[in-house]
């Protein structure tokens, strides 16, 4: 006779090593049980969804189901008397055909049993709004965005609020545009705050460091980067330098009398705005 680990080497799927619907669990050891699940759930992961491998469930489990439930008469709800989840959900474990022992939650199982197939890719959302309910009639298919804005649930508080944390209106005209996350509303206003605060503190952090430039608002790494013009390429002695110091001398002497800043710049081949900020200080500010 063949064990359970040698059938479990020769078939990767254990329905097809134990096709016959009489064999029970009291037959197996407990690891070829827990074998059995494991490959069962790297089917339903791959797309082979379980329920396809046995389509109808057991005749004794409606009868084994009612035995945990309780009506409730002033609501109407079916509690669950059996196992709850830590998260308020009932569970129903069941022995099905070359399944073996799979635990759903117990709200499904009902809505199987007494209504039939949950639709393909929906949730069943309990309108009495209790987890432990059972009662078919309390359970709806939606899909999984409407039974979260159902729920009380940070989402669906956010997606009813009118006003951000600091107080700001969500309107039209005062949201962040977000085309990576369509339908997250966020504060513009605040967004715009918290950038600048941000902002702040790292250009703080730069002034500190001396390395912050006026010109690029940053940390430049190009022309404009922020450092003191050594002493001895002041002037003359600047390479790039187009004037004299007498030159110099000589023009705010001129604009001192009244001389208009265009003859003095045709006059000396300069600019302008040169002229001005040699008799404003602004240039050569050493003389």
């Amino acid at each position: 006779m063949n064990t359970g680990r040698d059938v479990l080497l020769r078939f990767p799927r254990p329905e097809l090593a134990y096709p016959l619907p009489d064999h029970r669990p009291a037959l197996w050891s407990p690891t070829l049980v827990r074998t059995w699940q494991i490959i069962d759930q790297i089917v339903t992961r791959r797309g082979l969804p379980s329920e396809a491998l046995s389509d109808t469930w057991p005749a004794s489990t409606s009868a084994r189901f009612e035995r945990f439930v309780e009506a409730e008469p002033m609501s109407g709800c079916w509690l669950w008397i059996g196992h709850i989840t830590r998260t308020g959900y009932g569970q129903f474990t069941i022995w099905r055909p070359m399944l073996g022992l799979k635990t759903y939650r117990a709200h499904r199982v009902a809505y199987e049993l007494y209504k039939g197939p949950i639709p393909v890719g929906l949730q069943l959302d309990h309108l009495c709004r209790m987890k432990s309910c059972v009662n078919p009639s309390h359970l709806e298919p939606v899909s999984a965005r409407v039974n979260v804005l159902r729920g009380d649930t940070i989402t669906a508080r956010n997606a009813v609020a009118t006003h951000c944390s600091r107080g700001h209106l969500l309107i039209a005209e005062n949201l962040r545009p977000r085309p990576s996350r369509p339908g997250r509303r966020e504060c513009l206003v605040c967004y715009r705050l918290t950038t600048n605060r941000s902002l702040n503190r790292r250009r703080n952090a730069l002034r500190l460091e001396g390395t912050f430039c006026s010109k690029c608002r940053w940390k430049c790494t190009g022309q404009h980067r922020a450092r003191k013009q050594s002493p001895a390429m002041v002037g003359e002695k600047n390479g790039h330098a187009k004037l004299t110091r007498a030159q110099v001398l000589e023009i705010r002497l001129r604009r001192g009398t009244g001389e208009c800043l265009d003859v003095l710049a045709v006059a000396y081949t300069i600019n302008r705005s040169h002229v001005w900020r040699l008799t404003s200080g602004k240039a050569w500010a050493h003389i």
